[in-house]
């Protein structure tokens, strides 16, 4: 990027790439007055100018000075820490250090051979990246929220829920572009079209300095790190062969898009000779079952024909616990937040209401006010209705926040919401009991793995859904849904740290069985 950088300057005459940045010690974190430094520095720059540091954000408000355009770039955390593993024994930067510092001890020989297999391995402390830990052993710049989540204390704690959401706002507020050198196409474009000011003609910039650009620090020392791609293959990632009965178990989440999935499977289930049983769908939600309630509803699948599915809001339940074969267990799940909305005007939607009191007309009639009140005043006004208290077990509304219940199960330590213990129960159960979980955020990946992963219930699966593509997306569709307001979206976030954990595991899972099947084919375009 700073290649890119200098290509520029040269090629827009009112550009200036300020090189005092680059120039600059890094530094983990910044006192006020170093940060008042900083930022008053840059502020009084001239109009045009680029300028670039190993930083991390700045809050320009705190000191009364205008805000520039903030740009960053992000990486595969893991690569980066290679990287750097690899950078830190480059022969280059170990030349400046001792020519600056002659007098420092040298270091062993075995320090520069030692490879970042073995490093990790042995357990060394240079490598190890402990959650939670303030203190490294070794400067590794293993934090890369850090650098979007400034210099308060809280964006210290390494793999920490709190930093990476204060980055997250971070990057909504006040980044113009966070993009990534793993798509270079795709971030110039954007940064082409989001900033011209700064990056007209980026892209033929690029092409025109691409050796360059592509050299800029490349550690050619870097060697074969183990992927472990030998276990990277649908059949080690595939827990349908653990099945022990042919029914297929759709324990569907709240609010992710299971009624597109399901009326799907009333398509498909003539192609593929199975059938949908309607008696779980029908049934009222429970939060939790007793153990009877679970071993009743374990017994009705067991006893459901041979290529049966099974669908119901229901916690996973474990078959074996009551001597029964386990089924095939599938689900999905859904941004945390964009849940909890689609929730909130769900049970305002006139439909659903006109059937509630049609059944029930002795029910009191909720308040015109509770109908018409957006989401944004709802969060706003600190209503119960939309408080998502942590470790809460009671809820003054109904409002199936707890995306992790439904694979985490029946026991008490599933009630607390947002809690970490629930959520790596969770995290078990779908490592262990689950064959796919899927995203209808995702709907392609989600498909293809399903198609590949379950032929028995989901082959052609994604011919079909063409066929059917439109019906399905409007199908439980809330049209009256409005705009909620970023920081009301902030606001709700910060109370989701685990769910999001939860939610973004069951979504690198699902990325990583895709990934296992689409394998040659990616290898083929690394590697032709």
């Amino acid at each position: 990027m700073l290649e890119l950088f200098i290509a520029l300057e040269k090629y827009h005459e009112d550009l200036t790439l300020d090189r005092h940045g680059l120039h600059t010690r890094t530094v983990r974190q910044m006192d006020k007055p170093t940060r008042r430094e900083s930022a008053e520095y840059i502020a009084d720059l001239e109009d045009g100018t680029m300028y670039i540091e190993h930083i991390n954000w700045l809050n320009f408000d705190e000191f009364d000075l205008p805000k520039p355009i903030y740009i960053n770039l992000v990486r595969d955390p893991v690569e980066r820490v290679i990287s750097w593993y690899f950078y830190a024994r480059g022969a280059y930067k170990n030349a400046i250090e001792y020519k600056k510092k002659p007098d420092q001890k040298l270091r062993p020989e075995s320090w520069y051979k030692k490879n970042f297999n073995d490093c990790v391995r042995s357990g060394d402390p240079e490598c190890q990246y402990v959650p939670h830990t303030v203190k490294d052993p070794v400067g590794n710049f293993k934090r890369q929220s850090l650098f979007y989540c400034g210099h308060h204390d809280d964006c210290i704690p390494f793999n920490s829920p709190t930093a990476v959401q204060m980055a997250k706002e971070h990057v909504e507020r006040d980044y113009a572009v966070v993009g990534s050198w793993e798509d270079t196409n795709v971030t110039l474009t954007v940064l082409e079209n989001y900033i011209p000011r700064f990056f007209r003609g980026a892209k033929l910039m690029y092409e025109m300095n691409n050796d360059k650009i592509t050299n800029r620090n490349k550690n050619k020392r870097k060697p074969y790190i183990d992927p472990e791609l030998g276990d990277l293959t649908p059949r080690h990632l595939n827990n349908t062969a653990k099945a022990e009965m042919d029914r297929l178990f759709f324990a569907r989440c709240a609010k992710v898009g299971s009624e597109s999935l399901m009326e799907f499977m009333e398509h498909l289930q003539d192609i593929n000779n199975f059938r949908v049983d309607k008696y779980g769908v029908n049934k009222k939600s429970k939060r939790q079952l007793k153990p009877l309630a679970q071993a009743e509803v374990a017994g009705y699948v067991y006893n459901l024909d041979e290529g049966s599915v099974y669908i119901e809001h229901i916690p996973w339940i474990d078959f074996n616990e009551y001597n029964l074969p386990k089924p095939i267990f599938i689900n999905l799940v859904r941004d945390p937040v964009e849940r909890m909305i689609s929730w909130y005007y769900y049970v305002r939607n006139s439909y659903r209401n006109a059937i509630f009191y049609r059944n029930h007309p002795l029910a009191p009639l909720k308040p015109t006010a509770w109908f018409k009140k957006s989401y944004n005043d709802c969060v706003r006004s600190g209503d119960p209705e939309c408080q998502y208290v942590p470790l809460a077990v009671a809820d003054a509304e109904g409002n199936f926040k707890r995306q992790s219940l439904f694979f985490c199960g029946h026991s008490q330590d599933c009630l607390p919401f947002n809690s970490p213990l629930a959520v790596q129960m969770a995290k078990r159960r779908v490592e262990s009991e689950f064959a796919v979980v899927g995203t209808w955020e995702e709907t392609n990946i989600t498909l293809t793995v399903l198609e590949h992963y379950i032929p028995r219930y989901f082959a052609r699966a994604k011919i079909i859904f063409h066929m059917y593509q439109k019906s399905l997306q409007n199908r439980n569709r809330n049209n009256r849904k409005p705009i909620v307001d970023e920081d009301v979206r902030a606001m709700v976030r910060r109370n989701f740290t685990h769910e999001y954990d939860f939610y973004y595991f069951c979504k690198q899972r699902l990325y990583t069985q895709y990934i296992a099947l689409k394998r040659k084919e990616l290898e083929g375009l690394i590697h032709p």
